[in-house]
């Protein structure tokens, strides 16, 4: 079982470009650079914006701010119609020869709030992962909020799983292998994927869940003292934008207390899949993060802590500025590919 917590430390730390508080003393330098690039000074927020010029704003920074793309095999683009629903997915295949029983693989849960982030955001982390583990990667681009509201996105991703066990010859794919990973919002959705599955009456295999920087709580009283100290949106993930994620994706306020909307407070949690939990040191979701890694070991499971104390929540997605998420997601990807 694993209970051991990696720290992970590649920025030079200190600052000479920033305030010199206690909190910035920590900060790797690259991050405090990429920080300083964000907050300009402009009186400028996302809320300012409707949805469709936010997505506008965030998609693009995201695109370019990966590193270039690592050359996979095929990219594939479908469109499936199965058990009612209409999921749109792009299948990436590593480079080299499928193991005999076919390939691992690993649905990919993009972040962005349930409202921002799509394919061209996330290509270059989906395809890193992809290179990296040599797994199969099935990135699910499930429909966004406002427009759809929860349980829709993860109706699809749960679909999207019984698909996967219907496909195996199709894709060459081995059901015995098969991972979930996902970040901030889309760490949610594989959580909460994850408990529904235990749930079922014929749960399918899941080996392993990766949850990066997840939102694991959106009970309305929630106050982690993370949020409270990295939540003020200097450190690029704010309370308020936490609040606005939540009321764009839920009907109404009383869904924050489902299980499958806010995973952390599950109280069954045994038999669940081995669990990788990633944390960054400046992130308001830290807290709710270590407490389910907590509460998985708590309950028998395996969980693997990986703390990056140096950096800030989203911080995989700026692998054209950060070295430490050329780091991080090397490290990630050798933890997933020896667990599944």
């Amino acid at each position: 079982m694993h209970t051991n917590t990696i720290e992970n430390i590649t920025e030079d730390e200190g600052s000479q470009t920033k305030k010199n508080t206690r909190a910035y003393k920590k900060m790797g330098q690259q991050t405090i650079e990429l920080l300083n690039n964000f907050n300009t000074g402009e009186e400028i927020s996302i809320f300012d914006f409707s949805i469709e010029q936010a997505r506008d704003i965030f998609n693009p920074i995201f695109q370019s701010s990966s590193a270039p793309y690592l050359v996979i095999a095929e990219e594939v683009h479908k469109t499936i119609e199965y058990d009612g629903l209409t999921l749109s997915l792009i299948e990436l295949t590593p480079e080299g020869d499928a193991p005999s029983d076919g390939w691992p693989v690993l649905l990919f849960l993009h972040g962005g709030g349930w409202i921002l982030g799509d394919y061209p955001s996330y290509e270059g982390l989906a395809k890193a992962t992809c290179y990296h583990t040599k797994a199969k990667v099935i990135f699910v681009d499930y429909a966004l909020s406002p427009e759809a509201k929860y349980p829709l996105a993860l109706q699809q991703v749960c679909t999207t799983l019984k698909w996967l066990n219907s496909q195996n010859d199709q894709l060459n794919i081995n059901p015995n292998r098969i991972g979930v990973i996902g970040d901030s919002a889309g760490g949610n959705l594989a959580a909460a994927l994850c408990l529904f599955n235990q749930q079922s009456t014929a749960p399918l295999p899941i080996k392993v869940q990766c949850l990066i920087y997840p939102l694991l709580d959106l009970s309305l009283d929630t106050d982690y003292p993370s949020r409270i100290t990295c939540g003020d949106g200097e450190f690029f993930l704010s309370r308020d934008h936490i609040t606005w994620s939540r009321n764009h994706y839920l009907t109404k306020p009383q869904q924050s207390e489902d299980v499958l909307v806010s995973p952390v407070t599950a109280d069954k949690l045994n038999k669940l899949p081995n669990s990788i939990i990633v944390t960054a040191g400046f992130d308001p979701l830290q807290d709710e993060a270590k407490a389910y890694h907590q509460k998985l070991i708590s309950a028998g499971n395996s969980s693997l802590l990986i703390h990056f104390p140096s950096t800030i929540h989203g911080f995989l997605s700026f692998s054209a500025n950060l070295a430490i998420a050329n780091t991080g997601i090397k490290r990630i990807c050798q933890t997933i590919k020896e667990q599944l």
